[in-house]
């Protein structure tokens, strides 16, 4: 991703750029066991390897990917829904 900012621009631009990526990944509830294994949730390479996943799975991939270019990022959990933050 960097390779697409300027190294004058700061993390927003980063971030901003690796959600949308992370957006155009197609949606899935991962319910169906015979397109995954039915938990509804797919950790990160398995998210990336099946080009498809929810909600939950996009926000902690989104989450590893800021994590590994040292960036803040909590995933809390309200109700039973998460959201990034």
């Amino acid at each position: 991703f960097y390779d697409k900012i300027d190294r004058i621009e700061n993390n927003r631009a980063y971030l901003q750029l690796m959600t949308s990526w992370v957006q155009s990944i197609p949606y899935d509830s991962l319910e169906d066991r015979v397109a995954s294994n039915g938990s509804g949730f797919a950790p990160p390479l398995g998210l990336l390897m099946q080009n498809r996943g929810d909600c939950d799975s996009k926000a902690v991939l989104t989450g590893a990917l800021g994590k590994e270019n040292a960036m803040v990022c909590s995933v809390p959990s309200l109700s039973s829904h998460r959201y990034l933050n």
